[in-house]
């Protein structure tokens, strides 16, 4: 596979999986025992491969785009800011680093302490995924053109969508006895 395929293909793999994790969460009521444990070990599994993607996206990038120069990083994303918004802004880049170390951050404490993990306060994930998608957003939407673009807004409407139908289901009266 070509450099460049490796950066879309990656990229592609990984919101496919960032989907499915944020599908599985979205659509899930809640249930006891055993079955919720499976369910928090498969979704540990999804947000691990979805993390390792997006890991591999950004190698492949510096690897085959950027030839492991943060500098070059630095310019073509001045460069591509300045030609979507007018004005070059380099230090998106950081942004990329920041969302691979807090990915990284919240792998680890899935792993390390899973109790801990699945007990925090509901903010702590509404924050960081609400900054993923910030992410995703600009790297998969703004700032790319053709297929992945297109498909990634698809996936982004559709998880919209399912997060509206959570959030007004939760609002309903609950049925009578």
């Amino acid at each position: 596979m070509a450099g460049n395929e490796w950066i879309l293909w990656s990229v592609r793999v990984g919101i496919a999986c960032y989907a499915i994790y944020c599908w599985r969460l979205l659509s899930r009521r809640s249930s006891p025992g055993q079955a919720q444990a499976a369910s928090a070990a498969a979704d540990r599994w999804w947000w691990t491969v979805t993390g390792l993607m997006f890991f591999i996206h950004f190698l492949a990038a510096f690897q085959f785009r950027h030839h492991w120069s943060h500098q070059h990083a630095f310019l073509h994303t001045a460069q591509r800011t300045g030609e979507m918004l007018g004005w070059e802004f380099g230090y998106g880049l950081y942004f990329n680093y920041l969302f691979l170390a807090l990915w990284a951050a919240d792998l680890i404490w899935w792993w390390g302490w899973a109790e801990s993990y699945l007990q925090r306060v509901r903010g702590i994930s509404v924050t960081i995924h609400t900054y993923f998608l910030f992410v995703i957003v600009n790297g998969a939407v703004v700032f790319v053109a053709g297929p992945t673009r297109w498909i990634s807004l698809l996936i982004l409407v559709f998880l919209g969508i399912l997060s509206g139908s959570r959030l007004l289901g939760k609002t309903e009266s609950p049925p009578a006895p």
